[in-house]
């Protein structure tokens, strides 16, 4: 027998050790759900229909696999740099989660706002886990720079945001100087 049923639907399934139920389910549309933690094969034990009727046998096939896709999480932040006017320096940032997606930002006034960073000649992999920045400038003193994650679940996460502090050659040449002969004990 076929039934067909009017949705929404209320489904449960199981993984063989913990039963399931899902509630406003749509036919032909993916659900979130927050229970389940790894990739595997669910048994459907039933499905009800918006007006109560309830079906637990007869499917054309009862077992599926189901892709738990991971949200996006910052596991390591990048760090702040002090280098001198210049060099070249990198921030790098370390995600997880399914098809993370990396986007770095810059704040250049103490991070009340941001703005995406574009691959130029300036920037290198604004769209990767490790940012380069080339030939840094003392105008880029105290910018600070953060990692917005994405990835096939929402919501999107941003790293903290790491320090860029420019030093002049001269000035490290002096911090030397003074260290190596005025030795503070």
């Amino acid at each position: 027998s076929t039934s067909t049923g009017t949705g929404p639907f209320t489904i449960v399934y199981t993984d063989g050790v913990t039963q399931y139920t899902k509630s406003s389910v749509i036919s032909g549309v993916y659900f979130n759900t927050t229970n389940l933690s790894s990739t595997t094969n669910y048994t459907l034990v039933s499905v009800q229909d918006a007006i109560g009727c309830i079906r637990s046998d007869n499917f054309n096939s009862n077992t599926t696999s189901v892709i738990v896709n991971q949200l996006p999480t910052i596991t390591a932040n990048p760090i702040d740099v002090v280098s001198d006017e210049g060099q070249n320096i990198t921030f790098t940032v370390a995600a997880t989660g399914t098809a993370v997606k990396y986007q770095w930002q810059l704040s250049s006034d103490m991070g009340v706002t941001y703005s995406n960073i574009f691959n130029s000649g300036l920037y290198a992999g604004a769209n990767t886990n490790t940012l380069t920045i080339s030939n840094i400038v003392l105008r880029m003193n105290g910018f600070s720079y953060r990692c917005v994650v994405s990835g096939t679940c929402n919501p999107a996460v941003s790293s903290n945001a790491a320090l860029l502090t420019i030093t002049t050659p001269l000035a490290s040449l002096f911090n030397f100087f003074f260290a190596a002969f005025f030795k503070l004990e």
